[in-house]
C-alpha cells in the first residue's frame, strides 16, 4: 500500500486517488503508479516540492520510505507564439520562450514584424534578460 505525507495534518494518508495537500500543491496518486500534481498559486516562489511517501507491505507490514521531489520552476516555463495582431505578453516566472513569427513572404518585402499591418507592435511586459543556461528566469525570443 502507498501512503503520502499530508503536510497539513503531519500524518501519512493512504493514496487512493484522492488529493493530498503537500504544502506547495495537491498530489493525486493512483493505484497504477501514475500521479497528477497541481501546484498552489502561492507556490509561484517555490522551486521544489518534496513529498514524503512510504510503501507498506500488506504481507508483513514492513515499510519503505522515500521522497518524491517535483521541480516547480519547470512548470512555470511558458511557451508563447506571436500572432498577426498586436500582442502583449506577461508570462510570469520561469525561463519563458516567445516564438516570434517574422519571416513570411509578405514581411520580406514589407517588414512589419509579426504583425500584418505597418506600425504593428508586440510588447513583452516582464522580459528578463539573462543567460538561459545559467539563469532560470532568463527569457528568450525564438
Amino acid at each position: 500500500q502507498l501512503y503520502v505525507m499530508n503536510s497539513t495534518t503531519g500524518t501519512y494518508e493512504l493514496a487512493a486517488g484522492q488529493g493530498v495537500n503537500t504544502g506547495e500543491g495537491t498530489l493525486y496518486l493512483y493505484n497504477d503508479g501514475s500521479y497528477f500534481y497541481k501546484p498552489l498559486d502561492s507556490a509561484a516562489n517555490a522551486t521544489v516540492d518534496a513529498i514524503d511517501y512510504k510503501l507498506v507491505s500488506v504481507i508483513d507490514g514492513s515499510e519503505y520510505a522515500s521522497t518524491l521531489t517535483i521541480n516547480l520552476s519547470q512548470e512555470l516555463n511558458s511557451l508563447a507564439v506571436s500572432t498577426a495582431a498586436n500582442d502583449t505578453f506577461a508570462l510570469g516566472n520561469g525561463s519563458d520562450t516567445l516564438i516570434y513569427n517574422t519571416l513570411t513572404a509578405a514581411s520580406v518585402t514589407n517588414a512589419t514584424g509579426g504583425n500584418t499591418t505597418a506600425g504593428g507592435v508586440d510588447v513583452w511586459t516582464d522580459f528578463h534578460v539573462g543567460d538561459t543556461a545559467t539563469d532560470d528566469q532568463a527569457d528568450k525570443i525564438d
